[in-house]
């Protein structure tokens, strides 16, 4: 939309570089917006998940909701800046890269503090499990169990949106254009991140889930009256 406004609909003094050099123009303005309720949701559904994996316990979440907390300041003021500056400037403007820097430092931080509480929480249950009498030696050296499967899809998903925010956050802090197509890149990152996890954790469980309702039997023979049909194949599948 900003390309159309700036090649095709702006008809004033300076052409296209007038148009996109308007900071405080409806499209940067929402752009802005988009890039941070975005890293606000997807950061609050990790606390969210990491608060429900620790049993609903506030005291592990606590430094977390400081960080997020903080990047929510962080978003106010990036945004009051953005929308009323009304000057000739990019997104990488130094008006604006106290509260951009601060936010994304914020965000990564959160990220890797409440992702390493997540895995160290299911990593220790896992070292636990193994020590009850109904997790056998034979069925250990399958493959890895559900639980170390869970820390990777959670490592993976963690690892994909701070590698993005991290990107972002140095082309913000060099002062580069490529900022523009970075942060386009982490708006979707952030819901693809998100929904990863859902979407990898059912695909896994369910082959387990359907081995385990699955109950074939022997087969049965016995007598029958026709001569044509000498035996019957009986198989159960339980749901």
């Amino acid at each position: 939309m900003h390309n159309i406004e700036a090649f095709a609909l702006y008809n004033g003094a300076g052409g296209a570089q007038e148009e996109l050099l308007n900071i405080s123009d409806w499209v940067n303005v929402v752009k802005t917006v988009d890039v941070i309720l975005q890293t606000l949701l997807g950061d609050g559904m990790l606390i969210y998940r990491c608060w429900i994996v620790y049993e609903k316990s506030w005291r592990i979440i606590v430094f977390s909701l400081l960080l997020w907390l903080g990047t929510a300041a962080c978003t106010a003021v990036g945004l009051r800046i953005g929308a009323t500056l009304h000057s000739h400037a990019l997104i990488t403007s130094g008006s604006l890269q106290p509260a951009i820097i601060s936010f994304w430092v914020l965000t990564i931080t959160q990220n890797f503090v409440t992702t390493g509480l997540l895995i160290s929480r299911i990593y220790r249950i896992d070292r636990q499990n193994t020590r009850f009498a109904y997790y056998s030696a034979s069925s250990a050296n399958k493959g890895p169990t559900r639980l170390q499967r869970a820390i990777r899809i959670i490592l993976e998903s963690g690892l994909m949106y701070t590698v993005t925010a991290l990107v972002t956050f140095i082309t913000f802090i060099s002062g580069s254009n490529s900022a523009y197509g970075t942060s386009d890149v982490e708006v979707q990152v952030v819901g693809i991140a998100f929904n990863l996890i859902i979407i990898r954790a059912d695909k896994r469980a369910q082959p387990e889930k359907m081995a385990s309702t699955t109950m074939p039997l022997e087969v049965l023979r016995r007598p029958m009256v026709s001569d044509s049909m000498d035996a019957v194949s009986v198989t159960v599948m339980s749901n």
